[in-house]
């Protein structure tokens, strides 16, 4: 019997990532089918759908207009072309996609931790998925770019998964370029960079001090190395500045250089700003790996992931400093490489041979269960939330407003408050105002429908006001939120005389408007 159970411990040992890994699959696929999606999905969502509906020449995704947006990516234009060719909705490509992102990711952590992790690479590779998913303090950020297992089903389908995921490939593969002297890797690297630079800024900047990292800690030919760094670095900022679906230096000035009066800018520094808040609340297990990298740099100051530590951690002090909240993001890959460093010293402890003779292999058994223990210690509400939200059986959370895809058109102009006007265009029509930064939009432009939108679910707007406001936009449909308008039954009284009750719900009321002789 003892036999027996070494045998399979030992063989639960040697496949323990793997493991770890179609748990995780499973899990996200379950919650993936719950669709209980949030935030900037559907955003993506519309961008996605409108690119489906004209993949070369779309329109704005939120607002009838012919402007540019920043969801043009590839990743969304490359999820719109397989949509289109396999006759897909936009949510099914989506999920889809989040699911192909899980496993591109892990598989780029695989070979991450394979390239510049030195010894022990399987069990490294294992603690550092497990510790990415739970080696976080209390509230971490439940943004993009976050992995860790309480926001994870909710990004799986975003950009900045898909970018983080080649990031990884394209930096283990350049390590390998670099070592066995292989210049073939080059071209893939430089259109993973180019890819990852338009798709998600913030991914970006770790992939390229990662390419910076690699070329200051090449043996032997650092001058050589550094060059082709810029190479690739330059070559990728021509690509973008290529891209056909929005003006990327349009968008970089945008995005590090708004003037803080700037409106826009106020409501992307409002929402970066919080990566400055609370951080030693939210991370504060990973102060653990703050030893490991003072020893490593004693020992090795040329180790790779310590010259990216290093640089992370400048650019992440340069964002608060300069106001350039945009690098306050670069917080998520500086935990990120101290959780891969606490694995590193996990797998070279559980390595360190204490008990001789058959005994020997309990203890990386016991060291694998007392740091699963304590992960779930620290983390054991967020995951037992993304547990419940993955059981069958929910329903989701744009149930109550399906009906706008078949009651409006793709172009119609449907008039909403601000917050219900989020989910309105992946499903139904374009809406008047939309609260997420739209940066190719005029300010004044943005500033007046926020406005207008306000004044017209004011309760002291007269019918007078809300027609002109209307008129102004062409407005088809008016979608009243009981939740969010408190005033809603005042609102569908006062347009009785010039609107129908299309249909109704125990959340929402749609008005098909009927447009008086001007």
């Amino acid at each position: 019997m003892r036999e027996i159970f070494q045998s399979y411990s030992l063989q639960l040992l040697n496949y323990r990532f793997a493991l770890l890994a179609v748990f995780l699959f499973v899990l996200m696929f379950f919650f993936t089918m719950n669709e209980q999606w949030v935030g900037d999905f559907w955003a993506h969502s519309a961008a996605v759908r409108e690119l489906i509906t004209n993949l070369s020449n779309p329109r704005h995704p939120q607002l009838l207009h012919n402007a540019a947006h920043i969801h043009y990516s590839p990743y969304n234009v490359l999820a719109a072309f397989f949509g289109r060719l396999l006759h897909l909705d936009t949510f099914t490509v989506l999920a889809g996609a989040g699911l192909l992102n899980l496993c591109i990711f892990i598989l780029g952590l695989k070979m991450f931790v394979y390239s510049f992790v030195p010894n022990h690479k399987k069990a490294a590779g294992f603690y550092a998925l497990l510790l990415i998913l739970f080696w976080w303090g209390i509230d971490p950020w439940y943004y993009s770019s976050f992995f860790h297992i309480g926001v994870l089903g909710l990004v799986l389908p975003y950009p900045s998964t898909f970018a983080m995921g080649i990031s990884l490939i394209a930096l283990s593969l350049n390590q390998k370029r670099i070592e066995d002297n292989q210049p073939m890797w080059l071209m893939p690297i430089t259109l993973i960079t180019a890819f990852v630079l338009v798709t998600h800024f913030p991914t970006f900047t770790f992939l390229a001090v990662g390419l910076a990292a690699a070329a200051f800690t090449a043996k032997g030919k650092l001058l050589s190395e550094l060059l082709v760094a810029a190479g690739i670095l330059g070559s990728s900022l021509l690509l973008a500045v290529l891209w056909p679906y929005y003006s990327f230096l349009n968008l970089i000035y945008s995005v590090l250089f708004s003037t803080p009066a700037d409106s826009i800018a106020n409501l992307q520094n409002s929402f970066r700003y919080s990566m400055y808040e609370d951080v030693l609340r939210r991370t504060w297990p990973a102060l653990a790996a703050l030893p490991l990298v003072v020893a490593k740099i004693r020992s090795n100051p040329r180790y790779p992931l310590i010259i990216m530590l290093l640089l992370l951690t400048v650019l992440y002090i340069f964002g608060y400093i300069s106001g350039m909240d945009i690098l306050g993001r670069t917080i998520s890959y500086i935990m990120f490489l101290l959780q891969i460093f606490i694995a590193e010293f996990i797998a070279r402890f559980e390595s360190n041979k204490r008990w001789s003779g058959s005994a020997d292999w309990l203890q990386p058994l016991g060291v694998t269960a007392c740091v699963v223990l304590v992960c779930l210690l620290l983390f054991g509400r967020p995951f037992g939330r993304t547990v419940k939200e993955s059981l069958p059986g929910r329903q989701s959370s744009y149930a109550d407003y399906q009906f706008l895809s078949e009651r409006t058109g793709q172009y119609d102009v449907i008039l909403s408050d601000i917050r219900t006007s989020l989910t309105v265009p992946a499903l139904g029509g374009k809406v008047v105002a939309h609260k997420q930064p739209l940066l190719f939009i005029p300010e004044y432009e943005y500033d007046q429908r926020l406005h207008d939108v306000s004044q017209f679910f004011a309760s002291d707007c007269t019918i007078g006001e809300r027609l002109k406001i209307i008129e102004k936009y062409g407005v088809d449909y008016i979608l009243i939120n009981k939740g969010t308008t408190t005033n809603w039954e005042e609102l569908v009284d006062s347009f009785s005389s010039f609107s129908v009750i299309d249909f109704e719900n125990e959340l929402l009321i749609l008005l098909a408007f009927n447009k008086p002789d001007s």
